[in-house]
């Protein structure tokens, strides 16, 4: 008399909708628990010349692989739009704050291309452009002040308009008078 032991059908009608519960939340906890494949703030969320999204829109230029303006996460830094934009080409000069926050619609200028890259058509000297050297050359700055606005720019961001130039320590009204029509901001 071997008989095989089954379990009562009540037994079994209560228990497995317990069962099915269980390996539910069971699953809905593992796939919670997995990795994110997201994208960082590294990758562009889209090449655009439209806005619209939320995020930060730049222009990078330069000495990058694939210039161009590019739509980014907030809280993003120069690096991400550099490695966005397929990052430095060979060669490129240092000189530009990687770790700086990037700010919604600035242009960032990556190692100017050549020598009068600092300076606009009209013959002025653009702000947010110019090197060191090239601003040391305008009337009432010398290489210490020249330094700062580039130190300043690079901390900050771009100049918004030429007024921006009193943030600078050692620049106040008077200086930026002396300096009239000789600077732009592009």
């Amino acid at each position: 008399m071997d008989r095989v032991w089954q379990p009562p059908i009540e037994l079994v009608r209560r228990a497995l909708p317990i069962a099915i519960v269980i390996a539910i939340a069971g699953l809905a906890y593992w796939w919670s628990s997995a990795p994110s494949t997201a994208p960082s703030a590294v990758t562009p969320m889209a090449r655009t010349t439209t806005g619209g999204a939320v995020g930060v829109v730049v222009d990078v230029e330069g000495a990058v692989r694939h210039p161009g303006v590019l739509r980014l996460r907030l809280g993003a830094r120069v690096i991400d739009a550099v490695d966005a934009a397929g990052g430095l080409l060979p060669g490129a000069p240092a000189g530009v704050n990687l770790a700086r926050p990037l700010v919604d619609g600035e242009l960032i200028v990556l190692g100017a291309q050549d020598a009068g890259a600092g300076a606009s058509t009209g013959g002025r000297l653009d702000l947010n452009r110019a090197t060191a050297a090239e601003l040391d050359g305008l009337p009432g700055i010398g290489p210490v002040l020249a330094q700062r606005i580039v130190d300043y720019r690079t901390a900050h961001g771009p100049f918004r308009r030429t007024r921006d130039l009193t943030a600078v320590p050692g620049i106040g009204d008077a200086k930026l008078g002396d300096l009239g029509d000789a600077v732009t901001v592009g």
